[in-house]
């Protein structure tokens, strides 16, 4: 699983944390987004992350 940080910009910066597969073949792609108190770095998404790149998908998770 590879994992990428990035930024969205607008009016303001929404960062983002990506996992995909490591040979960059993806099959589909899910926005992940967290409760209160929680962010994109913490152990849900990782292991959200790790299963669906194993299945060939991608998660894109930001802190709005």
């Amino acid at each position: 699983m590879k994992t990428e940080k990035f930024s969205l910009y607008r009016n303001y910066e929404i960062k983002c944390l990506s996992f995909f597969p490591e040979d960059e073949n993806v099959t589909s792609v899910t926005v992940g987004v967290h409760g209160f108190a929680g962010d994109k770095d913490s152990s849900m998404p990782r292991k959200l992350g790790k299963k669906l790149s194993e299945m060939g998908g991608a998660l894109i998770c930001f802190d709005f």
